[in-house]
């Protein structure tokens, strides 16, 4: 992760940014704070967080180790509960800000075998929604955006042919989304010009995915 991090930044630096990398375990308490501080000294304010971190487990309840449950809720879902946390009160320092949460086309209607990966993006929508409410007087907006399939190292293993099938089956595009195409949502979403009204939203980029029925 630390050598992605270091690509990143790399490609960051290239294009003319600036951009710093904080290492941190985002399930730890003391981390997030440090991570948060460290971002506001040094470039003076902080007005967006991503929180886009999540891992995966292809186990039925009856099947997963309950030390598997709480692994997975803490990174899925405890991290952005503790960025948040630290994060808001510097944005309403300078007149608020914008979080951007990573849900799941797993987060609605329930996809077999994702059990534990599917109740912890449920919960990042009830996240999404209730910061959106309690922080809108603070000019703190709170969206999430919902991928369908994009394909990555942390699902790639779930991708069986029948799989392969079944999603595309139900999906109006008919093909898998590429990295990039979530690029345009984050931005709109970061932008305080362009979605300066929009809090509390659950935004979908999934090819039609949450669209189609039969």
């Amino acid at each position: 992760q630390a050598e992605r991090a270091e690509e990143t930044l790399d490609l960051i630096h290239d294009e003319g940014g600036a951009a710093s990398v904080f290492r941190a375990d985002v399930t730890r308490e003391d981390d997030c704070r440090a991570m948060v501080d460290a971002a506001v000294e040094r470039y003076g304010r902080l007005d967006i967080l991503d929180n886009n971190v999540g891992i995966s487990l292809r186990k039925t309840v009856t099947e997963v180790d309950m030390a598997e449950w709480d692994r997975l809720m803490e990174v899925n879902l405890r991290s952005m509960v503790l960025a948040s946390k630290f994060a808001i009160p510097r944005m309403i320092e300078t007149g608020g800000g914008s979080i951007i949460n990573i849900s799941s086309a797993s987060s609605g209607p329930p996809l077999s075998k994702v059990f534990t990966y599917s109740v912890a993006k449920g919960g990042v929508n009830q996240v999404t929604m209730f910061l959106a409410r309690e922080f809108a007087p603070a000019r703190v907006r709170v969206n999430a955006i919902l991928p369908g399939f994009f394909p990555a190292e942390q699902n790639r293993k779930l991708l069986t042919e029948e799989r392969v099938a079944k999603i595309m089956g139900h999906t109006p595009m008919n093909r898998f989304g590429e990295a990039s195409e979530l690029v345009g949502a984050a931005i709109y979403l970061a932008s305080e010009k362009a979605s300066s009204f929009v809090t509390g939203s659950i935004v979908r980029v999934d090819g039609g995915y949450m669209a189609m029925t039969i």
